[in-house]
């Protein structure tokens, strides 16, 4: 039994949750609801121990809990808005990664009953950058609902799916509700209503609302199983081996010659630097509301060249003498004068694709392509292909029209931005402010540039140790 007493959160001198206490039943699912940015995240955030700044008291089981970490571990599952992945795991190691790390066996034939429901199940072996932000919710989702915690908390969960998808989520959590209580935090009324056993309002920072109290069911005993996670580390190692590679060589010519690598790492941030500037979406952004909620309208900006929503355009699949091609699907943007190709010419119709050098060389250097989606199949020209660069991954590029041909795959929860050539960063620190934001360009950039700032500062101590003891 879960239970909160005189919970008290407070944002400098703005109350976000007002002395609230509550007894949770021990199973069942309960919703709650309120405006947008009354708390309802935050209280989310403080029951699963994520938040502690707060004043009051948590119990489990009539005991106050003091080991935070534990009890993570042992009894709470989260589905969270944010990202809550590691980039050098696939899908399905990130999702099977929570049931390892709590040493808790799992069913792979339940993974699969929920793999395919969310319409993941294809996505398996593809890695967190690989994906949108609708899917890396359904990897989240997933991931929650396997590890099959006493206490589950979702926050929005089916704001980035479709009708049925999110109907078939609720059901999922309306099944594990029977033997785990399970807290839904969602703008969605209407699924609320439908599935959940309570509905609390969260208003003026205090829960309004009557709790049914069920049969209680608790959670069937989950089998405790040892893994070993030693994999883990060194799959890190390995997805980091060119970064951890670069440093430790600067570590080296530091040692050997302090200017010379000083000289060197700029050099290489320049080419780094001016590869991004060559990349297709050298000044493309996503962003997505903080809230989860959809874009009625198009936001302005003088620094915006082109916006438009998000297509889920990974739906369209692509063949090569009957073998599917592995590639990453997106449209040209308005402006091209950056695209640097090593053959071929820009698309000039919705029939023609240009593809990057590792596809191309991948692919044995084909000429068309079939396109297949649903019932519908058509014949594609390949017409350009790009430059060899450092970061070179299989993608292919339509024009931006290819949108009109597929309205279905419109992805309204999620806006594509190019910015103005000279404003691309400017515009990314001013979106980030009120939405979230994604540039592939500028945070590879800026990863690099931390790496770099790190090697010139052990650069830095190492001749000034140096200097200091020039005998040792």
């Amino acid at each position: 039994m879960l239970e909160l007493k005189h919970i008290t959160k407070k944002f400098q001198e703005r109350v976000i949750l007002d002395d609230i206490s509550i007894t949770f039943p021990d199973n069942g699912l309960i919703g709650i609801q309120g405006k947008s940015g009354c708390g309802k995240s935050t209280l989310l955030y403080i029951i699963g121990m994520l938040d502690q700044d707060f004043n009051g008291e948590i119990l489990y089981n009539h005991e106050i809990i003091h080991d935070y970490n534990q009890f993570i571990k042992d009894h709470i599952s989260y589905m969270m808005q944010n990202k809550d992945y590691i980039a050098s795991l696939n899908v399905e190691e990130n999702i099977i990664l929570a049931t390892q790390v709590s040493s808790l066996s799992y069913s792979k034939q339940y993974l699969e009953k929920l793999l395919k429901i969310l319409g993941i199940h294809s996505l398996i072996h593809r890695y967190p950058s690989q994906l949108s932000g609708g899917q890396l919710k359904r990897v989240s989702i997933c991931k929650a609902m396997l590890k099959q915690s006493s206490i589950i908390l979702c926050d929005e969960p089916t704001g980035a799916l479709h009708q049925n998808q999110a109907e078939e989520v609720m059901l999922q959590l309306q099944k594990l509700s029977q033997h785990s209580l399970v807290i839904v935090v969602s703008h969605e009324q209407a699924l609320l209503k439908d599935y959940c056993d309570s509905i609390l309002t969260l208003e003026k920072g205090k829960l309004i609302g009557e709790l049914e109290y069920s049969k209680n069911n608790p959670i069937e005993p989950i089998k405790h199983r040892f893994y070993p996670i030693l994999y883990y580390p060194i799959r890190q190692l390995i997805y980091q081996r060119n970064k951890l590679l670069f440093l430790f060589l600067f570590q080296w010519i530091v040692i050997l010659a302090f200017f010379s690598i000083v000289t060197g790492m700029n050099g290489i941030l320049d080419i780094i630097n001016q590869s991004e500037n060559n990349a297709v979406n050298a000044y493309i952004m996503t962003i997505e509301k903080k809230d989860n909620s959809y874009f009625e309208t198009y936001i302005q900006n003088d620094m915006i060249l082109n916006i438009s929503y998000d297509y889920y355009l990974n739906a369209l699949s692509f063949y090569n003498d009957e073998s599917q091609v592995s590639s990453l699907i997106s449209t040209l943007p308005l402006s091209t004068s950056h695209i640097k190709l090593s053959s071929g010419r820009l698309p000039t119709s919705n029939e023609e694709i240009i593809i990057s050098y590792s596809l191309y060389q991948e692919l044995a250097y084909p000429a068309t392509l079939q396109l297949k989606y649903g019932d519908s199949e058509k014949t594609i020209e390949v017409v350009g292909v790009l430059e060899k660069d450092i970061f070179s991954t299989n993608e292919i590029y339509f024009l931006a029209t290819i949108t009109n041909d597929y309205p279905e795959l419109k992805n309204d929860y999620t806006l594509v931005i190019e910015a103005k050539s000279t404003y691309t960063r400017e515009l990314y620190q001013y979106l980030d402010n009120d939405y979230i934001v994604y540039s592939e360009v500028i945070e590879r950039v800026d990863n690099y540039q931390s790496l770099l700032d790190i090697a010139k500062l052990v650069a830095y101590v190492f001749i000034g140790i140096s200097f200091l003891f020039p005998y040792y």
